[in-house]
Formats: structure tokens, C-alpha cells, sequence
């Protein structure tokens, strides 16, 4: 290399790798001349590799990373997409991207699928990696018309093999509306580059991919030390192209693993990325139960985040934050979060028998409940089972059938603990209370309301007919005042009775009209 000047024998504090050759800059061409007195001409020639080296150097860090694009140009790119298909809203991301590059970023481009139908070797080299005309890389991507099928691993077998055979370091972008359609392993692909040492960053964006199975992309982005970014439409697509153009390979790998454990095992999270104190987050990720994509790893900037985690189809648990999680440079954060349960059993009766009620829970101090349901009257939900995570709770009964002053139960704290079960219950009280209207021995219909101390508790008709006349009330035992107001009646006449309802009694009154 130009400018790099190999010294076999060893200097006075040059950095040394045994009897290996070393890299000579302008911090050590003053060695030389303490150490090493020698003539005018021997002198020169260093001092000029010293030179030499010094602007390679500045060069190198001045010009970008190459980025190479894969693209999906699958058939199914012409799939409608907010009034456009998605192959169009494709081209104008790309196109509105190219504008945040520098005029001397290379851009690579392979395409997929572009040329023939149900061919998996329909993959092209449309751009070297070396390319920096970026009108020549825009056109090319404009004359992309979808046909054929989803190579996904082969495409980037084919950008691995171009990185291999000039030993560049690139950032590679692979776009794609759909999964592997061509029984290629991109995750192992991946790993296996790894291993041999390619440099480079692979970064996956999903666009619209629906019901897909992501964990394939998720595991290869992981072991690409890139992200993979799902999105749905086109304000999503454009803010995931640019955002994976900005983190390239020479930014180095994966700054956040965060790794999601229920009970001792891997589990499926959602995990969403905020900047501290911030309300819209800049990453999420699926964790699924692959020690392949859990933990899941994400390439931030140095900075402050909070993590955002729920557990996928486990009703129950609540949503778990870690506040204030520092990204510096270098070593890569770990953070696990640990769904470790324990359980709540909730027991609800009414005079002995099974009772149905809604069950609210609550982390105590909290204003937003973590579960609510109802306990029904089987054994199969009553007890009702909650997991839920280690803590403090209050835990709100309230009867589906009882009314009145007591058809309410609330336990103020009960405390869960990890892998336990905590047994609670309450017993409703109640008594029915049945109420007649008839005038010269005949069903007269009227309208009955039932008060207690704060207000009415409960109302009905009687109608003229057996089936609700006495009209039926389920209540809490108490004193009450009864208003019957007699319908269809010459001057619609009322009648109130005090009435005292016991537990587990039927108290029955009967107004003769």
C-alpha cells in the first residue's frame, strides 16, 4: 500500500506483534532520526512515506464505507400499498435517500427477481460496489421491474463473494417485502461469513410483510451485528433506509443486546427503543425463542434509552421499562429482562356457591390495571388463576349480579412472589327480594325502584304477567325503600315500602293496587 512503510527490526516504542512488521506514521519518523542518525537522502525517503502514509490515512477516513443495496424485485412488489404499489414507493425512498449521500459514497446494487418468473438464480450484479456515479445508481434503479421469486440468502451470497474476492468492508442494505421463497439459510449464511472474517454489516428492512414468520431476518441482522427494521408503509420505509445508510460498518457492531427470560427460558418480546424521556421510539425488535435472535441486538449512538418490553400472547403480564440505559462507545450494553412469574389465585363466592364478578388488578401506586377479567361461576375459572410479575397489587371484586352497597370487595395489597402462588377470596352476601303488583287479584304492571342511604341500587318492572310479577331483585342484605308506581292505573298511583333484605333469605311484598 502506498504510504505504508514495513520496519522488520525493532524500534524504541513501536508498537510491536512479535517479529511481525509494523505501520509507520509521522509519531515515530522522529524515532527514527534520534535512534537511527542517517543520511540526507535515507532521511527524505522516509519522511516522504511518512508523508505518503499520513495523507492515505486522512483519505481513508474522509471517504464513506461503500453501502451495497439489495433489492426485492420479487412479483410481489407490485402489490398495492396506499393507493400505489410498492415497488414505486420503493424507487422514491431510494430516490429521496440519495440525497443525504456524499458525492463520493459508492453504492453497490443487486437486484432480485427482476428478470423471470419462479427462477431462484434471477439475481444481477446491476452495480459494483465501487460505484460512485449515483445517477447511474438511481437509474438502475428505476428500470427494476418485479417478476419472479424471493432469493434471499443467494443475494447476499452474491455480496459476500463480491466483499470477499476485493477484501473491501461494506454496509450491506437488504430490502425485501417478503420471506425466503428459495429454501436458502440467510441466518447461517451470515454466521458463517462472520466466522471467516468478512467485514461488513448486514441491515434487514421488512416492508409490508403482513403475517410472516420474521424470526429469520431478525437471527441474520443479529449476527450481522445490524438491525432488522419492520415497516408498514411509506414514511416507514424512508425513515428505515436512511436511518440503516447512517449506521455503516464503520461504526462497528451492535451497541444494545437485550436478552428476555420467563422461568429460566428464552421468550418471544417486543422490545421498542425510546431516547430517554422521549415518547416515539427509534427501534423495535422481536426477540422470538432462538438463542439466534434472543438476545436481540440493536446499533445506537452513544446516548441515554429506555427500553420498552412485553411478552408476545401472554395475557396478564404486564409491560416491563428499564429507564436510563447508557450506550457508550466500545463494549456492547447487555441488559436482560426477566418475566420470571408468580401467581395469583382469586376465589369468589356468593352464600357458599360460586359467584361471578369482574376482577380488576392493579400494581399498588400504579393508576392503570394490568389485568382485569371475570371469575364466572365454574371450577374451571373460579378460582381464577393470574400470572402475573413479582409485586404489590390491589385487587378490585365487583359482582356481576348483586346490587347494593356491599356487591363491591377490595383487597388492598396482595403480594405476589416469584414462582408462587398467593391465595385470596371473598364471599358476597345477598338475598333476593321479590316484589308484586296486583289490583283485585289480577298481574297489574308498574314500575319498581329500589333505594338504599346513597340512591337508587336497582329498578324493574312488574308487567302483568307470572314470569315477572313479583319482579326479582339480588341484593345485598340491608334495609331498603321500595317505590312502585302503578301503570295504567287511574291517577297513576305510587306506594313505598321499607323493606329489609337478609342473606341468604327471599323477602317477598306484595302492593295490592
Amino acid at each position: 500500500m502506498v504510504g505504508r512503510f514495513l520496519w522488520s527490526s525493532p524500534l524504541p516504542n513501536f508498537p510491536q506483534m512479535g517479529d511481525k512488521p509494523v505501520a509507520m506514521d509521522d509519531r515515530y519518523c522522529g524515532i527514527i532520526n534520534k535512534y537511527y542518525p542517517m543520511s540526507v537522502a535515507i532521511r527524505s525517503i522516509l519522511a516522504g512515506s511518512c508523508l505518503l502514509f499520513c495523507l492515505n490515512l486522512l483519505s481513508a477516513q474522509s471517504t464513506p464505507p461503500p453501502i451495497q443495496f439489495i433489492f426485492d424485485g420479487s412479483g410481489s412488489m407490485w402489490g398495492d400499498l396506499e393507493g400505489s404499489t410498492k415497488i414505486e414507493i420503493a424507487k422514491a425512498a431510494i430516490a429521496e435517500i440519495s440525497q443525504e449521500f456524499s458525492a463520493d459514497q459508492a453504492l453497490g446494487l443487486i437486484a432480485y427477481g427482476h428478470r423471470r418468473e419462479r427462477d431462484c438464480t434471477d439475481i444481477e450484479a446491476l452495480l459494483p460496489i465501487t460505484n460512485t456515479d449515483q445517477e447511474q445508481f438511481l437509474a438502475a434503479v428505476r428500470a427494476i421491474q418485479p417478476k419472479g421469486r424471493t432469493p434471499l440468502a443467494q443475494s447476499v451470497t452474491l455480496a459476500l463473494e463480491q466483499l470477499r474476492s476485493q477484501g473491501e468492508a461494506a454496509t450491506l442494505i437488504l430490502f425485501t417485502d417478503g420471506i425466503e421463497t428459495c429454501s436458502g439459510d440467510l441466518c447461517a449464511l451470515v454466521e458463517q461469513a462472520k466466522a471467516e472474517g468478512i467485514e461488513f454489516v448486514l441491515h434487514i428492512v421488512g416492508f409490508d410483510l403482513g403475517e410472516a414468520n420474521r424470526q429469520p431476518l431478525q437471527c441474520a441482522a443479529n449476527a450481522a451485528g445490524g438491525l432488522y427494521l419492520d415497516v408498514a408503509d411509506a414514511a416507514g420505509l424512508q425513515a428505515a433506509l436512511s436511518r440503516t445508510t447512517q449506521l455503516t460498518v464503520d461504526e462497528g457492531e451492535a451497541s444494545l443486546a437485550v436478552r428476555v427470560t420467563k422461568d429460566g427460558e428464552l421468550r418471544d418480546a417486543v422490545i421498542k427503543v425510546y431516547p430517554a424521556a422521549s415518547k416515539e421510539d427509534i427501534s423495535r425488535a422481536r426477540t422470538y425463542t432462538s438463542d439466534q435472535t434472543n438476545p436481540a441486538y440493536f446499533n445506537l449512538a452513544a446516548a441515554s434509552y429506555d427500553l420498552e418490553v412485553w411478552l408476545v400472547g401472554e395475557r396478564g403480564i404486564p409491560h416491563q421499562w428499564r429507564r436510563d440505559v447508557i450506550i457508550s462507545g466500545g463494549d456492547t450494553t447487555e441488559v436482560e429482562l426477566d418475566f420470571s412469574t408468580g401467581s395469583m389465585s382469586i376465589l369468589v363466592q356468593e352464600n357458599g356457591a360460586l359467584h361471578d364478578a369482574k376482577i380488576t388488578v392493579t400494581p399498588v401506586g400504579a393508576e392503570r390495571a394490568v389485568y382485569s377479567s371475570r371469575s364466572y361461576t365454574g371450577e374451571r375459572s373460579n378460582p381464577h388463576l393470574v400470572d402475573l410479575l413479582p409485586g404489590r397489587y390491589r385487587v378490585e371484586l365487583s359482582s356481576i349480579r348483586i346490587e347494593g352497597r356491599d356487591n363491591e370487595f377490595v383487597f388492598e395489597e396482595v403480594i405476589v412472589a416469584p414462582q408462587e402462588t398467593t391465595e385470596i377470596g371473598h364471599e358476597f352476601a345477598s338475598g333476593i327480594l321479590l316484589i308484586g303488583s296486583r289490583k283485585d287479584g289480577e298481574l297489574v304492571d308498574a314500575v319498581v325502584s329500589v333505594r338504599d342511604a346513597t340512591g337508587r341500587v336497582d329498578q324493574g318492572r312488574t308487567y302483568a304477567h307470572a314470569d315477572s310479577n313479583p319482579r326479582s331483585f339480588r341484593l345485598s342484605p340491608g334495609t331498603y325503600e321500595v317505590l312502585l308506581r302503578g301503570l295504567r292505573l287511574a291517577d297513576d298511583p305510587e306506594r313505598t315500602l321499607t323493606v329489609t333484605v337478609e342473606a341468604g333469605q327471599t323477602t317477598e311484598r306484595t302492593v295490592d293496587w
